[in-house]
């Protein structure tokens, strides 16, 4: 298509055929930045974000929620949508959502329709189906970050292999037979077991080892109590651990009898590099075996728990908050080596009473937490969408 200067046109206007937009919806007010790629000008950024599963729909407050990516959406610009991942067509390679629009007068509004392939997808689905990735991936190459899932033991494979992050893991076996448990609970007298691929707590037990048996309790605070190992292992079984499981050394720090552990947050920014939002501590219920939502009495912001709960002065927090974003890079630079692209990310962690840090598991798709403070929220909400902007190139 030929290029056209005219003078009669407003600045920073550029004017396009109807027949470009090929049935798409591409509201006039929506401001784009250029630039030349060779021959060709490109127009953009165009980004695509794609929501989690269990949304079934794409709702008012939902939308509402998603106005905070787009926090210093005037340093973003250009086309901005949000979808569920069975709204994109593959044969067509058209996205049915909603795009955002900031008018002059700072009025916010989505506007419903169908829209062109992105330049970027920030993938907030557990995975994508091979063919939908591989679509995606043949437009626009690897710029879709979070685009895999990757489970506990594989996790803790990769993560024995780097020498820093190596001594930072709890012992951790894969369920693979009864001895596996007998020799776990031996060393450690009580031990966890958790789901290869599952998250937010969800089918995680702990199995205690006395002289008067075995002492079991699951995620709803539910304990048993069998004399005998065969019974404990069949109440297991039909509770669904099997060998998709691992037993896990246990590494609690408890504050007045409530498990306390950190949500660390990982990012890419707008130069590609890696950066933190800040962190969170996660506070149990009392007796509580983890500190999901549901089990949760309190969130408080990191730094303040090192204060409060750890007694550290501010060199000692300084010093632990470096120590926990070198063991977090670090972990993702593995995972990224297995050809894994991230941009956001959270790490759960445990620092004992020694100070040690403890790295539990990576969570390529996390909960946001709107309880942080402001500043921290939306810096977690908005840097993915600064990321997804130099990803497209601009």
């Amino acid at each position: 298509m030929k290029l056209v200067i005219d003078d009669n046109l407003p600045r920073n206007r550029m004017v396009l055929p109807l027949s470009m937009k090929h049935g798409f919806m591409i509201p006039d007010e929506i401001k784009f930045e250029i630039r030349f790629e060779g021959s060709s000008l490109i127009v953009g950024p165009v980004i695509l974000l794609i929501l989690p599963e269990y949304y079934h729909e794409i709702s008012h407050d939902l939308l509402t929620y998603c106005e905070a990516h787009l926090h210093h959406y005037e340093e973003i610009n250009g086309l901005f949508v949000i979808c569920r991942n069975s709204d994109i067509h593959v044969k067509s390679k058209k996205v049915n959502g909603y795009c955002y629009v900031l008018n002059k007068n700072k009025t916010k509004r989505w506007i419903k329709g169908s829209f062109p392939y992105p330049q970027a997808v920030f993938n907030r689905a557990k995975k994508l189906e091979p063919s939908l990735y591989n679509s995606l991936y043949d437009v626009i190459g690897d710029r879709l970050f979070n685009s895999d899932f990757i489970g506990k033991w594989k996790q803790y494979q990769l993560f024995t292999k780097h020498p820093l992050t190596r001594i930072h893991l709890p012992e951790t076996l894969n369920l693979t037979s009864r001895n596996v448990l007998d020799t776990m609970l031996s060393k450690y007298q009580m031990v966890y077991l958790k789901p290869h691929n599952s998250a937010n707590g969800k089918g995680i037990f702990t199995i205690e080892k006395n002289r008067y048996g075995y002492k079991i309790k699951d995620t709803n605070n539910k304990t048993v109590y069998f004399k005998v190992v065969s019974k404990a292992l069949a109440y297991l079984k039909e509770k669904g651990v099997s060998r998709q499981y691992i037993v896990q050394q246990p590494v609690p720090y408890r504050y007045n009898n409530r498990n306390v552990d950190f949500r660390f947050y990982m990012q890419k920014n707008k130069t590609k590099s890696w950066t933190s939002p800040g962190f969170a501590a996660k506070i149990s219920t009392e007796d509580s075996i983890n500190t999901n939502y549901q089990n949760r009495e309190i969130l408080l912001y990191g730094e303040d728990a090192l204060k409060t709960l750890y007694q550290m002065n501010q060199s000692e927090i300084r010093k632990t908050v470096n120590d926990m974003f070198a063991v977090c890079k670090a972990a993702c630079e593995v995972i990224e080596r297995q050809g894994v692209h991230l941009g956001d990310v959270a790490f759960d962690l445990i620092i004992d009473r020694n100070h040690k840090i403890w790295l539990l598991e990576l969570q390529i798709r996390y909960g946001r937490e709107r309880s942080l403070p402001d500043q921290v929220f939306i810096k977690n909400m908005s840097t993915p969408i600064e990321y997804a902007k130099a990803l497209a190139g601009f």
